[in-house]
């Protein structure tokens, strides 16, 4: 919610596939959402509303009075947030938040696929409402190379991977690697909880011939130009050549309305008498 109207992120891009497959199935789905008064829950019609203005086919609301009361900042963001308050089923303060995770149906799973909303408060709140929690990681790079993140930001994602630990019940990684590195680090803390490899996948795109400017009209279809490749001359064989007789240099023509050079003429050798010892000069 907080991304809204801005060019989605790769973490973005992983939470909507899983919002999409979610809401794709016919088991109950629901959502928890943080606000900057608390917690709002969504039901599967709250947020096929979300997709929808996701992906643009529905437009963000106007603000409500609420978004009026928050800090100054994006108003995208507050007409979003504005629009989760009207598609909620329930809402709660932050220290409320036990009793929100209690409209939950039994046997219900958490999945965090976005590195957010991974606090002691949210954990610890599904956690005692029964609620089994599988978290999503996407890589380590802040606590293997600390010396390139920007100030203030290493001890909240290690912080952060320590609740993971902690809380989850099933962590899943998108490469054996990533799970490689993240139990290397989980290992200095305690025990690593049970993890699965769940590699990321693509939606192929579909073509639209409809999204071409008009200044660029297609004539299909479209064909590949076959490669028409020019046969090389056959080599002669080993005798032929032996037999064959040594080609003649010829001297090429000279260009029409040239000047002729004049060829340098040869000088004569003298003959080369042979002298004896004596008369070698010391």
């Amino acid at each position: 919610m907080r991304r809204a109207g801005r060019i989605p992120t790769g973490v973005d891009r992983v939470e909507h596939a899983y919002l999409t497959r979610f809401l794709a199935g016919d088991t109950a789905c629901f959502g928890l959402v943080r606000t900057a008064f608390g917690y709002l829950l969504l039901d599967r019609q709250g947020l096929q509303g979300v997709l929808d203005r996701i992906e643009g086919r529905i437009a963000w609301g106007d603000c409500d009075r609420l978004s009026w009361l928050t800090a100054p900042e994006n108003t995208i963001v507050k007409r979003a947030e504005a629009d989760f308050r009207r598609l909620a089923v329930g809402r709660s303060t932050p220290w409320l938040l036990r009793r929100l995770c209690d409209k939950l149906p039994d046997n219900c799973t958490y999945y965090n696929v976005g590195h957010s909303n991974l606090t002691d408060r949210v954990l610890s709140a599904l956690k005692g409402a029964g609620v089994h929690l599988a978290v999503l990681i996407h890589d380590v790079i802040p606590l293997e190379y600390p010396q390139f993140q920007r100030t203030g930001t290493v001890e909240p994602f290690r912080a952060k991977i320590q609740r993971v630990r902690q809380w989850a019940d099933l962590v899943i990684y998108n490469s054996a690697d990533t799970r490689d590195r993240t139990e290397a680090q989980m290992l200095q803390w305690g025990a690593v909880p049970k993890g699965v490899v769940a590699h990321l996948g693509m939606v192929p795109p579909v073509p639209d011939s409809a999204a071409l400017p008009s200044s660029l009209p297609p004539r299909p279809p479209y064909k590949r130009a076959p490669r028409v490749s020019t046969p090389s001359p056959a080599r002669p064989l080993l005798g032929s050549r032996l037999n064959s007789s040594k080609p003649t240099r010829t001297e090429p023509e000279p260009a029409k309305n040239s000047i002729p050079w004049p060829k340098p003429a040869l000088r004569k050798s003298q003959p080369r008498t042979r002298q004896s010892s004596r008369q070698r000069p010391c």
